[in-house]
């Protein structure tokens, strides 16, 4: 049986763009507080300029720098973090 070679995605940390989060901050008074919140950000390329998924902060299945493989759109991709 042949293996098939993986499809490579690159992901790094983002600080988020969740507008509800960012609009309890800014309520409470506490704008840096945001950048606390880290979204994971997925790309087709190392260069980061094709996005390809984004995992929000407080999402439980958010890939995590222990992770080399993730299912995206019902594929199975190799993850690289940039």
């Amino acid at each position: 049986m042949k293996s098939v070679k993986l499809l490579t995605v690159f992901a790094r940390r983002e600080i988020t763009t969740d507008s509800a989060t960012k609009d309890l901050h800014r309520v409470q008074n506490q704008p840096e507080a945001v950048s606390q919140h880290l979204d994971v950000q997925v790309y087709r390329d190392r260069q980061g300029r094709r996005p390809f998924a984004r995992f929000a902060w407080w999402m439980v299945s958010r890939p995590t720098k222990r992770n080399h493989y993730i299912t995206l759109n019902c594929y199975r991709w190799r993850l690289r973090w940039i």
